[in-house]
């Protein structure tokens, strides 16, 4: 067993690892007295929002959370939602950047324009480029503390169109480096295997089993809380372990890596009988959390879906936000895609984007059940979400953003913060990105990304405790 040398604890048993939350009752004082750590998540959702659900009542602390964030409700003191985020001036001075669904998702964590960075280059539209985004200049400062530096995960759709751009500005967010899209992984048996090592789930033991003995002579050695804290973390555990395997006749079929040449490889969903898109997504919200109880890393993105996803979201049934659009009891939602753009079928295109905040809500949950020693992990945890585009229009104007948690008290929550009563009528993405970085974690960024209309990069005071 190796002894408590940081916030980690690690049992080797047959070539296994199993890292387990951190203890107080094994800590130094020294370690015990240290920072509390601070994590990052984001959630990525394409295709924007309908704003007439979207956008809260009020301003500042006095306002309301709309329809579609509703689900929220629980955490609304966590939760910062930002009106008039545009973030059309890193590719190019107009508001409806084309083709949109690509660049802008491409420049949804980087801030840069890709298209001219690969004209810079002489490559075809369809050529491989793009900027440094956020989490990795992130996993830069602070990937060392942990056994991973950064996880990149997701669900995907298919076979769709790409926008005539490279299929990695789509289907990627996290970008090490202007040539290297970190592609993600989307099976959640991948991404156990990545966080524990076990390559075959069908063994006769699981990763507890391997390290069984280990862990009971640990126990004696914790004091009550850890014990619970133990006890809890195991269950979790054998639950995942019990789930991937039942459900390895339903889990989709896919690599854990997309390679660029082989679009084939993100075939997922109706591909595949039997497999439910909710059950995907919440299992994959149970893995990121345990990925941040042992903390195996402090930094992830996750797309809940691909940019310009026409994947039909027919295990969900239609909610009546409107009576002025097409509505039947009962009714299924189809085409992800196609209901952002027809007028008539904007309760599908609003119940996918309430579907969307539900799922952020239940790995809010998840990290809230997690106790640590002074609170729990969601208040360690600052997680960004929000979609490239604003709606129908394809507009990287008014952005539907929003933050929730302080880092460990760094920022202010629980306000609407609407830039369309500034002077400016609105504010650039990278702004919310430098003052995240910046006052977050500390980095001492002079900007992120690039403006094309010389806005001059500027902290979100609003949010700075």
């Amino acid at each position: 067993m190796v002894k408590n040398s940081s916030r980690r604890q690690f049992i080797k048993n047959g070539g296994k690892v199993l890292a387990l939350p951190y203890f107080a009752s094994l800590a130094p004082k020294a370690l015990a007295n240290a920072e509390r750590p601070k994590r990052f998540a984001v959630f990525y959702y394409p295709n924007g929002v309908p704003h007439r659900f979207w956008q809260p009542q009020g301003s500042g602390v006095d306002f309301e959370l709309s329809a579609i964030l509703e689900p929220l409700t629980p955490f609304k003191h966590l939760v910062n939602v930002y009106s008039e985020l545009e973030n059309y001036s890193s590719a190019g001075t107009s508001t409806s950047v084309e083709p949109s669904h690509s660049r802008l998702a491409g420049a949804f964590l980087t801030c840069q324009n890709s298209d001219a960075l690969r004209a810079e280059k002489g490559l075809p539209e369809t050529g491989l480029y793009n900027g440094i985004s956020i989490d990795q200049i992130l996993a830069q400062s602070i990937g060392s503390n942990t056994l991973i530096p950064s996880i990149q995960t997701g669900l995907s759709t298919g076979y769709y169109f790409t926008d005539y751009r490279h299929g990695s500005l789509s289907r990627s967010i996290s970008w090490a480096d202007e040539k290297t899209p970190l592609y993600k992984i989307i099976s959640p048996k991948a991404l156990f295997q990545r966080l524990y090592g076990q390559e075959n789930l069908a063994e006769t033991k699981s990763v507890i089993d391997f390290a069984l003995k280990d862990i009971q002579s640990l126990e004696n050695h914790l004091a009550a809380a850890d014990r619970a804290i133990l006890d809890q973390y195991l269950t979790s555990l054998r639950e995942v372990e019990l789930e991937l395997d039942l459900q390895k006749d339903k889990a989709p079929l896919c690599p854990s890596e997309l390679k660029s040449e082989d679009l084939k490889s993100y075939l997922v969903g109706e591909d595949n009988p039997g497999y439910n898109r909710r059950e995907h997504a919440l299992m994959m919200n149970r893995l990121l959390a345990l990925s941040f109880q042992c903390d195996h890393t402090r930094i992830f993105t996750h797309m809940l879906d691909d940019s310009r996803s026409d994947f039909s979201y027919d295990h969900l049934e239609v909610m009546n936000f409107t009576k002025d659009a097409l509505f039947q009891p009962g009714q299924r939602v189809s085409n992800y895609h196609s209901s952002q753009h027809l007028a008539e079928r904007i309760n599908e295109y609003a119940t996918i984007a309430y579907e969307m905040i539900s799922v952020i809500s239940d790995f809010c949950h998840k990290l809230a059940q997690i106790p640590t020693a002074d609170g729990n992990v969601l208040e360690e945890t600052v997680i960004l979400a929000g979609s490239d585009m604003h709606g129908p229009n394809h507009s990287g104007k008014n952005l539907p953003v929003l933050t929730i948690g302080h880092g460990n008290g760094a920022f202010k929550t629980g306000q609407h913060i609407d830039f369309s009563g500034s002077l400016e009528k609105e504010r650039p993405l990278s702004d919310l990105y430098l003052t995240l970085l910046n006052h977050g974690f500390g980095l001492g960024l002079n900007q992120v990304g690039t403006n094309s209309l010389a806005k001059p990069p500027r902290l979100i005071e609003e949010i700075i405790a």
